[in-house]
C-alpha cells in the first residue's frame, strides 16, 4: 500500500527556508546598521542644541528686559545671573508705575541652569537648585578656559554667556554676548 503525499512542508524544507530568511536579515541589517547609528547621533545632537537654544533664550529675554543687574558685578564672572525688569534703585521701585516690578535669577547647580522669578526687586538671593525653580536645561558644563558661565564686562551694559551642553557623544558650545536694557542709568 503507498501512501499518498499530505500537502505542507519537509522538515529539511523548512530548515533551508528559515536559514536562507536569516541570511537575507543578517545581510539587510549590516547594511541598515549604520544609517540606525547615524540617525540615533543625530537626534543626540538636536536634543542637545535644543536644550541649549532654550537655555539661552531664557537668558537673553531676561537680560533684554532687565534694567537692573545685582550679579555678576561689573567686572566679574559667576554662576548666578540675577537683576530686576521695571526697576530702579535711583528710584527705589518701578520704573514706570502702572507695570510691576519683576525680580529674576537664574543660577547653575552642577550640569542644571535654574531660573527663579519673584515681583520684589532685588530678590533675597536663593541657594541653586532650592525650592521650586524653573529648569531652563540640563547636561550643560563650563566652556573650556570660562570658570563661570555668566561673565559682565567693566563698563557694559552686556552679559556673556558660555557654556556647553553636553550629550552622549556630543555637545553644543554657546558663547554670546547680550545687552541689556539701559533704562536711565539704573545698570549697576
Amino acid at each position: 500500500m503507498t501512501r499518498a503525499r499530505e500537502g505542507g512542508f519537509t522538515l529539511v524544507e523548512m530548515t533551508i527556508a528559515l536559514t536562507l530568511i536569516s541570511v537575507v536579515f543578517v545581510a539587510i541589517l549590516d547594511v541598515m546598521w549604520p544609517v540606525i547609528q547615524t540617525q540615533a547621533t543625530i537626534y543626540r545632537y538636536q536634543l542637545v542644541q535644543s536644550e541649549a537654544l532654550l537655555a539661552l533664550k531664557a537668558v537673553k529675554t531676561e537680560t533684554a528686559q532687565a534694567s537692573y543687574l545685582i550679579a555678576p558685578a561689573p567686572g566679574s564672572s559667576s554662576d548666578d545671573l540675577r537683576g530686576c525688569a521695571n526697576y530702579s534703585a535711583a528710584l527705589g521701585g518701578a520704573i514706570d508705575s502702572s507695570q510691576p516690578v519683576r525680580g529674576f535669577q537664574i543660577c547653575m547647580d552642577g550640569a542644571s541652569l535654574y531660573r527663579y522669578s519673584g515681583t520684589v526687586c532685588p530678590m533675597a538671593l536663593t541657594v541653586c537648585g532650592t525650592g521650586q525653580p524653573e529648569l531652563l536645561a540640563n547636561k550643560l558644563t563650563h566652556e573650556t578656559g570660562q570658570p563661570s558661565i555668566f561673565v559682565r564686562p567693566a563698563n557694559q551694559n552686556t552679559v556673556e554667556i558660555h557654556y556647553a551642553a553636553t550629550g552622549t557623544g556630543t555637545s553644543q558650545i554657546i558663547d554670546t554676548a547680550f545687552a541689556v536694557q539701559s533704562a536711565a542709568g539704573t545698570n549697576q
